[in-house]
């Protein structure tokens, strides 16, 4: 909610950023209106606002796949926590730095950057993606205000994973090639982002990038959740709970977290050998009790 002051009669500027592909075709990435003041705002999101790949129907590049020779690995800069949502901001973009590792030997590696597309030699690989954003010169962030996301990823030129569908695009190079789609991993969180309950729990999904349900069906086989209260000094582990996709991490608010952001860590692993790992600062914020 925005509570306006009583005494100012000056309209509320509100900037509200739904990441949804229907806004991205047509050039937007959020919508600008005005509050009369005084008066309350009510605006509902599940945070946090995320960096990743996800599941997309509409028209998409594919920034986990690979052909003619070569892999495209990207880790889109923002995301929120639909499956199909992502976004380019317009006005304030965040930094970034994306690094490329193929069997531990770095590749690529660049400020301003979110992805790469690199030639593969015709033996199997590992290769990991690993993207930095700060969001905390942007005006008005204050939660989520840096993410690190690593993506390991499995290739095989032997192997035959699924093809991309039209209408999507290969981003990597030669189109004449068939474009196959990676075993990328996804992770989508579901996080009050103000709590003032003892115990908090952070919903997760855990899949694979699709695109018009095209992707790998590799099972997960591993999901670990910890929780840092102190930007990452020190960790705590968080009992996790689920399966097939579906997961939940718990972790207590202790007293003295009032007024504070805890930071989660996340990891996943499937069969296959891809993983994926995210840690994001000022997740939420815990409320004093009866806030």
């Amino acid at each position: 909610m925005l509570h306006a002051d009583p005494a100012d009669t000056m309209p509320v500027a509100i900037d509200n950023g739904p990441l949804d592909p229907v806004i991205l075709a047509h050039g937007l990435g959020g919508v600008g209106f005005y509050v009369p003041a005084p008066g309350v705002l009510t605006d509902w999101s599940r945070g946090p606002l995320s960096a990743g790949l996800g599941q997309w129907n509409g028209k998409q590049l594919c920034d986990a796949c690979s052909a003619g020779g070569t892999v495209s690995l990207a880790i889109p800069a923002v995301r929120d926590s639909e499956p199909d949502h992502t976004a380019i901001p317009l006005f304030f973009v965040p930094r970034t730095h994306y690094s490329l590792y193929r069997d531990g030997k770095q590749v690529f590696d660049h400020d301003g950057a979110y992805g790469a597309v690199v030639e593969v030699p015709t033996t199997p690989a590992t290769f990991r993606g690993v993207l930095d954003v700060d969001r905390t010169a942007i005006p008005g962030v204050g939660q989520a205000g840096k993410l690190r996301t690593e993506l390991t990823v499995k290739y095989d030129p032997g192997a035959k994973p699924a093809p991309l569908p039209g209408p999507h695009t290969c981003t990597a190079a030669d189109p004449a090639q068939q474009c196959r789609i990676l075993g990328a991993l996804t992770v989508d969180y579901d996080l009050t982002t103000t709590s003032a309950a003892p115990v908090q729990v952070l919903g997760l999904h855990v899949g694979h990038v699709a695109y018009s349900g095209a992707g790998s069906r590799s099972p997960t086989t591993a999901v670990t959740v910890s929780v840092s209260f102190d930007d990452g000094v020190t960790w705590q582990p968080a009992p996790v709970a689920g399966a097939l996709g579906e997961y939940a991490a718990v972790w207590r608010n202790p007293a003295t977290a009032a007024g504070t952001s805890p930071s989660p860590k996340v990891t996943a692993r499937d069969e296959a050998g891809n993983a994926i790992s995210q840690t994001i600062t000022n997740a939420c914020a815990v409320a004093k009790a009866g806030k």
